[in-house]
């Protein structure tokens, strides 16, 4: 997205089945005659299924016939992958016009029977989608006029790889790579998991915390006591502490502890970010000891793009965002109560070996 932010929900519209940037990589690379087939490459199919990686690609087409203006093609077979980190497979069934006189494919039919596991940060499915698609010139575009596109800047500096994410109801706004999916929304927090290369590597939960007045902000001793007392027989040592302002201009504050939860290793890194006023926050960063170098800054990158704003309130009569009031009764959670929570559901997950659930 060119000098600004897309959100995941934009990314899902764009990242979709059947990209129109990528039909025409299913014509071959030869001349073909009629009942010849052709196979078609992993990178192919990785792109015009939106998946993130591609194990298993047994998917060819070939020429039905031909009319005076077009060819016909039928593709199929199946690919076995990934999307969004979890394991997938795909059976295909299609049928796609190539004309000759714009000299592209400009329709494709196309039927996909898809199983894809649970994952980590994403349901599973057991769905037959049907695409039909229909690529043509715009009369007149309204949107990407030619004064348009010429004034974009497209170099690599203006496109930002990082999402937004806009938590009105919980009081803040989060640029993160695409590595962090939001699993779970509340009142007061907000959940994300990372995937990294299909594998769960951390947890996070973010929550909303009433604000202090400056002479009762809370000290990085007793953010760590907070800790220890929360995490209980858990607990076995703090690696680091530190404090600073990010570049929101946010207070921050660092913790990182280690412990066992089951036998198993594990490692807590929190954070608690004040402004001047206003609402607070806490972050509770859980994941097991062996993938702490998985993790590497991630962590400390969420902080520097977190922007603590003013809480709303989604009305569902009159559809809009509305400030919360001062007189409405918001819990008062102390810092503990967030990483406590994630502490359960990790040691949930960990005895299930899959995500936690309520």
């Amino acid at each position: 997205c060119p000098g600004g932010h897309l959100q995941r929900e934009h990314l899902d519209l764009i990242t979709v089945v059947g990209d129109s940037l990528v039909v025409n990589d299913l014509l071959p690379q030869n001349p073909i005659a009629e009942d010849e087939s052709w196979p078609h490459s992993a990178p192919t199919m990785r792109a015009l299924l939106a998946l993130d990686s591609v194990a298993v690609c047994e998917v060819q087409s070939i020429v039905e016939k031909q009319t005076s203006g077009h060819v016909q093609v039928r593709l199929a077979g199946t690919v076995h992958g990934a999307a969004d980190g979890a394991a997938t497979e795909l059976e295909l069934r299609g049928i796609y016009l190539f004309d000759t006189r714009k000299k592209r494919v400009t329709h494709l039919n196309l039927a996909v029977k898809e199983k894809r596991s649970i994952g980590d940060a994403t349901p599973g499915l057991d769905v037959v989608a049907k695409l039909r698609l229909v690529i043509k010139p715009l009369d007149d575009p309204q949107h990407l006029t030619v004064k348009k596109v010429t004034s974009l800047d497209v170099s690599e500096d203006a496109f930002q790889e990082t999402l937004l994410y806009h938590g009105r109801r919980q009081g803040f706004r989060l640029v993160h790579d695409a590595n962090w999916y939001v699993t779970s929304e509340e009142r007061e927090s907000v959940t994300l998991r990372r995937i990294q290369q299909g594998r769960l590597v951390a947890h996070c939960t973010i929550s909303r915390l009433l604000p202090t007045s400056e002479e009762n902000q809370t000290s990085l001793g007793q953010f760590q006591k907070d800790i220890s007392f929360a995490l209980k027989n858990s607990f076995e040592e703090f690696v680091s502490s530190r404090e600073w302002v990010n570049d929101k201009g946010h207070r921050c504050l660092k913790a990182v502890a280690r412990g066992k939860v089951d036998d198993v290793p594990v490692e807590w890194h929190y954070y608690l970010v004040s402004p001047e006023k206003g609402y607070r926050a806490s972050l509770a960063f859980t994941m097991e000891g062996t993938k702490v170098d998985q993790l590497d800054t991630a962590d400390e990158l969420l902080v520097e793009g977190l922007e603590l704003v003013e809480p709303s309130e989604f009305n569902p009569n009159s559809e809009s965002l509305t400030s919360v009031g001062k007189d409405e009764e918001v819990k008062d959670s102390p810092v503990w109560t967030a990483p406590k929570r994630n502490r359960n559901r990790s040691r949930a997950a960990t005895r299930r070996g899959r995500p936690g659930r309520r």
